[in-house]
């Protein structure tokens, strides 16, 4: 049977009342009955109980929850330092991180960012990406929200990063693949990072700065990508690995 997820605040054993968008959602969307098995996930403390549904009123549901747990993930931390991109690329990307197993996804501001954003219009762009991240986790049935950090300058990204992960910056114009060091990252099964940059590519002083902070630059691919679609294929690529080794 489906088990139903939703984000609650402070979640904890016992009776929990559900309303406002969480209750259109379930039972305007997902048609939710009596019975039904739901996972409640608090984003803030990563933690998640597991739930069923008692009763159903005109607004709201009650639910009964067991005893929460860790919804931490339980693969390697994997960490997606993203530049600001112009458009929706970034809202894209944030959802897409966030199926593909993101534990925490860091958006900097680099040199040759097309968008500029003032402090009023980052906040706003930060809240947007965390309700897509959570809209995310919800949809792709995965039972922990990444954590959102940014907007930050390009050197706060480099060093936020913890030194035992395996850090990649996804460069055009470096001259080692990723292929290698990467697939010697994931067989010894090491926490990840990978740093992408804007439409308009790293200025070379951000590269010296990764490589500074122990950061590795390689090359993904022979042709230059967009900067969603790097995100996207090296992500993929980590997913479908992570995915055989589990199933082998």
């Amino acid at each position: 049977m489906r088990k139903y997820r939703v984000l609650v605040p402070n979640v904890a054993s016992g009776q929990i009342v559900i309303d406002g968008d969480r209750f259109h959602y379930l039972c305007h969307v997902l048609r939710v009955r009596e019975g039904d098995p739901v996972i409640l996930i608090d984003a803030a403390s990563k933690m998640r109980a597991h739930a069923h549904i008692l009763s159903i009123h005109d607004h709201s549901l009650v639910v009964l929850a067991g005893a929460p747990e860790s919804a931490t993930s339980h693969e390697p931390h994997l960490t997606l330092v993203q530049s600001l991109a112009k458009g929706d690329k970034v809202d894209n990307i944030v959802r897409d991180a966030t199926e593909l197993g993101v534990s925490t996804l860091v958006v900097a501001s680099t040199k040759r960012c097309v968008v500029q954003l003032d402090s009023e219009r980052a906040t706003q762009r930060m809240d947007r990406w965390r309700k897509i991240a959570e809209e995310a986790t919800r949809q792709c049935e995965r039972d922990d929200v990444p954590e959102l950090l940014g907007i930050v300058s390009w050197d706060e990204a480099m060093q936020s990063v913890a030194q035992e992960s395996a850090r990649f910056v996804l460069y055009e114009r470096a001259e080692t693949p990723l292929g290698e060091p990467l697939a010697n990252a994931l067989i010894h099964d090491r926490p990840l990072a990978f740093a992408v940059g804007p439409e308009g590519g790293l200025d070379p002083d951000e590269v010296a700065c990764a490589l500074e902070n122990g950061w590795a630059i390689t090359s993904m691919s022979p042709t230059i990508l967009r900067t969603e679609t790097v995100a996207t294929a090296v992500l993929g690529a980590v997913a479908v690995w992570r995915g055989g080794m589990q199933s082998a």
